[in-house]
């Protein structure tokens, strides 16, 4: 079903009966398909394409469809005062408890699906919209169709979170035990409200600030960790300087848990103090906030900017790296690797010398004059090593010749002379060895021609 005939659904009455409009839900006008401007047609996917190449049937085609509204709001974010934002969840909750009276149940709601009105008089404070997943009466699958998750997964309620938790295997729009109920989406709008005041109101909530609970609770969700923030921390929440909204939110918190008990504290109250996720009793207690006294200055009570420090990616990386850092450090304390720094000295000391070397000319094809290039490139290894000892040498004479000119004149004839000295014995010592080397070659060869005569 589309989302206007999800609309029609909710505004249709008594058989032959139409309605003009539904109290808390956006006065609907009509909906179409877009054409596209070059053909005509209606603007689709190309699954037909994708289904046709892969040769299955993998893909779902899906049609731009505009729908058009006559109510108008601005986001839930951008209330002027924290008793308007109540008034708006108050009276969305009365329009999902219409839709509730009709057969249809939302299961999206999330901050961007409650309006706040612009025309109090003709829609109310406050509104929902964006039925397009929720369920219908004139669904043909409607049994198959309730147990499908669906909605924003930072605002399901808990209960339809654990069993995506635990059912690995069925991720995604995938059928799950539980049929989707109306006070699923009783819960969601608490965890919506609650979503709004850690990001737009001056509060604090015990167990670390209030980031850290919006990554824990919406960001990254986990069923157990909400059972705790419900049981327990939530009864410490405080909303700056306004004690109805803290009552309220305290006393929200209440009738969510009631669903999470264990089974034997349920066994301790009455039937009517448990799954306290009913329209009538939200609403009461969202009505006695507001008729109650204590409210903030509307001047002065409007929401607050959210300063991002940081994206969600990079808190993620955060949490995955903070485990490998840990064990990192604890191998270097032991010994197993070398700190950073460490390494970065141990390879400026091993690293070899680098140079750039030029690229190589073009080749020339067989057959034809070699290509010429005025890139210059390195020279040979023994072009290379002649220089390297052309230059030491040019350099050991230069170091002799400043040497030299630092003496006088005669000690420099006198250390002269006194080295030719020394050198006297070395050239005689060296004459004599050549001689008696010479003799006995000479000796060795007479001896040699003896034998030759003797055997003659």
């Amino acid at each position: 079903m589309s989302e206007g005939d999800i609309y029609r659904a909710i505004y249709r009455g008594e058989p032959g009966e139409e309605t003009d409009g539904v109290p808390g839900v956006a006065r609907f006008y009509d909906d179409f398909d877009v054409p596209a401007p070059d053909t005509g047609k209606p603007q689709s996917t190309a699954a037909a394409r994708l289904n046709e190449e892969r040769g299955d049937r993998f893909f779902t085609k899906r049609v731009l469809r505009r729908c058009v509204l006559l109510s108008v709001g601005i986001p839930l974010h951008r209330f002027k005062s924290t008793k308007q934002l109540l008034l708006a969840i108050r009276d969305a909750i009365n329009g999902h408890r219409n839709m509730c009276q009709k057969g249809v149940i939302h299961r999206d709601i999330s901050p961007n699906n409650i309006m706040i009105s612009v025309d109090p008089e003709r829609d109310g404070h406050g509104f929902l919209i964006d039925p397009e997943l929720a369920l219908a009466p004139t669904m043909a699958n409607y049994a198959e169709e309730s147990t499908i998750f669906t909605g924003t997964l930072a605002f399901v309620a808990n209960e339809r979170l654990a069993e995506i938790e635990t059912a690995v295997e069925e991720i995604g729009l995938r059928a799950v035990k539980t049929a989707h109920q109306a006070w699923h989406d009783l819960e969601s709008v608490f965890w919506v409200l609650l979503f709004i005041l850690l990001r737009h109101t001056q509060c604090r909530i015990e167990g670390g600030d209030r980031r850290k609970h919006l990554t824990d609770t919406f960001d990254m969700p986990n069923h157990t960790h909400r059972n705790g923030l419900l049981a327990d921390i939530m009864q410490s929440m405080v909303v700056t300087r306004n004690t109805p909204l803290t009552l309220c939110i305290r006393r929200l918190a209440e009738a969510v848990f009631s669903h999470y008990m264990p089974f034997y504290v349920k066994l301790k109250f009455r039937e009517d103090e448990i799954n306290l996720l009913r329209h009538e009793h939200i609403i009461d207690k969202l009505q006695a906030a507001l008729d109650s006294e204590g409210w903030p200055d509307e001047e002065t009570d409007g929401a607050i900017a959210f300063e991002q420090t940081e994206r969600q990616s990079a808190a993620e990386k955060k949490i995955v790296a903070s485990p490998i850092v840990g064990s990192l450090t604890s191998a270097m304390k032991a010994g197993v690797f070398l700190a950073p720094a460490k390494i970065k000295a141990s390879r400026a000391r091993s690293a070899p010398r680098l140079v750039a070397a030029a690229p190589r000319p073009a080749r020339a094809p067989h057959g034809q004059a070699p290509v010429v290039s005025d890139i210059p490139h390195p020279p040979a290894p023994a072009a290379r090593r002649s220089d390297r000892l052309a230059t030491k040498r040019k350099t050991t004479d230069e170091d002799k010749a400043r040497s030299s000119s630092k003496k006088p004149r005669r000690a420099g004839a006198g250390v002269c002379l006194a080295q030719d000295n020394l050198d006297a014995p070395r050239r005689s010592a060296r004459k004599q060895s050549n001689s008696s080397q010479a003799g006995r070659q000479g000796a060795s060869a007479g001896t040699r021609s003896q034998m030759r005569a003797k055997k003659a």
